[in-house]
């Protein structure tokens, strides 16, 4: 009996060894494991403030509209606007795409705005579901994902096109993809690496 249970300790072990030599991971640099998915959602705000800006003849107020007169209460028509104010716009971030009719009585207005957002939230989700990982592939993610964040903070800094609450939350986004990649990547290894001194 007793020779049975340490036959069947050692086949056990045996197979976990197995197992955890297939999980180990690859290290191979993957185009989809390496790539900051991130730098999709930047790629498209940018091609969507520059195309309206270009065919409206560098007129910034194209893409983001009036917003800042707007929060200002400068429109023409508000309380306390300025006789000379002048009718606020939307521009393309801001216009409505689309409406939900919800449940009640409203209706819901999706902007382009919106639906950067959206789809930059989806991507974030991809990115965590990489950071568990402790491979070559996951640590030159991390060093790209870093990049993306720092000409995130630029763009957001020095252009005008990216001084939006938009492309500030895209940039939030960029800086949470860094930070826990770095430290979920951390725990992974330190993790990795006890399992494997035991």
């Amino acid at each position: 009996m007793a020779s049975g249970t340490g036959a069947g300790l050692f086949l056990g072990l045996r197979a976990a060894e197995r197992d955890a030599a297939g999980r180990q991971p690859k290290g191979g640099l993957s185009m989809f494991n390496v790539f900051p998915k991130l730098l999709i959602a930047i790629i498209v705000y940018a091609a969507i403030a520059f195309s309206t800006s270009i065919t409206n003849g560098g007129d910034i107020d194209a893409f983001t509209g009036t917003l800042i007169d707007f929060q200002r209460g400068e429109c023409a028509g508000m309380a306390g606007a300025s006789a000379d104010a002048v009718e606020c716009r939307p521009g393309t971030l801001y216009r409505g795409l689309f409406t939900v009719p919800m449940a009640g009585s409203g209706e819901w207005v999706v902007t382009t705005s919106d639906l950067i957002i959206t789809v930059s939230l989806v991507l974030l989700f991809f990115e965590m579901l990489k950071a568990p990982n402790s491979g070559n592939a996951t640590v030159f993610n991390n060093l790209l994902s870093t990049v993306v964040f720092i000409i995130a903070i630029l763009l957001f800094v020095l252009h005008p096109l990216f001084a939006t609450s938009t492309f500030f939350i895209i940039m939030l986004m960029t800086l949470v993809d860094v930070a826990a990649g770095w430290f979920i990547t951390t725990i992974s290894s330190r993790r990795d690496l006890a399992v494997g001194g035991e």
